[in-house]
């Protein structure tokens, strides 16, 4: 029927990566993320965002082919300890994070930074945000604040909220499972040189998860080793 899989594999089983659904398929166009097994059948679970026919976008939870609403997400910061596979780039540790309302998604990779005290997040991608009504005027605070680069430069800034931020981890078995972090304050360069920058595609800003983020996971610790960020959930 011309489905197309396109991913890691399991036991002859998509478990992570995309389907290009049948042209034939009266609602669906794809879903990239993770899958499970229901009844012999492959399905969405764990992370992953579907794009639908009208345009729509379902996501990013799923639980065993079901789109779950992050407002039926009742454990937020499962108990026990787990840990968030990181990537290291240079010389800084990165993490893939799901940006959501609860409809829409926006993926970006976080580079992992205990000494920023907020989110933040480069003109580019709040520009993203809006444009999928991910976060909306209404979420921006009033003012301006004023803020300090690494290097030391001031500059203008303004903060807001973002509603979620989901983050994939692997459960005992195996299995994708979701944490999720919920009105994480962030901020954003407002200056006319970066807005100029980001236009033409010469930002460099980076995408920084600080303390407003981490702060929520209550106790964590890095593993340089293995590449990983444990999170004691208890």
């Amino acid at each position: 029927d011309k489905t197309t899989f396109k991913g890691e594999f399991i036991d002859g089983s998509i478990v992570k990566g995309k389907i290009i659904y049948s042209p034939n398929d009266v609602e669906r166009v794809s879903y990239e993320g993770s899958f499970d097994k229901k009844e012999g059948a492959v399905v969405p679970h764990g992370i992953g965002t579907m794009i639908l026919k009208n345009g729509n976008k379902l996501g990013p939870n799923w639980v065993f082919g079901d789109f779950l609403p992050s407002s039926d997400i009742k454990a937020e910061i499962p108990t026990g300890k787990f840990a968030i596979n990181l990537s290291k780039n240079g010389g800084v540790y990165e993490l893939v994070g799901v940006i959501t309302n609860g409809q829409h998604v926006l993926s970006k990779d976080f580079i992992l930074d205990t000494g920023a005290s907020l989110v933040v997040l480069p003109w580019s991608t709040v520009v993203e945000l809006k444009n999928q009504n991910i976060i909306t005027s209404s979420d921006f605070y009033e003012g301006s604040i004023s803020l300090t680069t690494a290097n030391g430069d001031k500059m203008e800034g303004k903060k807001f909220k973002i509603k979620q931020i989901n983050f994939e981890f692997n459960d005992p078995d195996g299995k994708p499972q979701i944490i999720s972090i919920k009105d994480v304050e962030a901020v954003v360069n407002t200056s006319e040189s970066e807005r100029r920058r980001s236009i033409y595609g010469l930002s460099n800003a980076p995408t920084l998860l600080g303390q407003s983020a981490l702060q929520q996971f209550k106790k964590f610790e890095l593993d340089f080793e293995q590449n990983l960020l444990i999170i004691n959930g208890k």
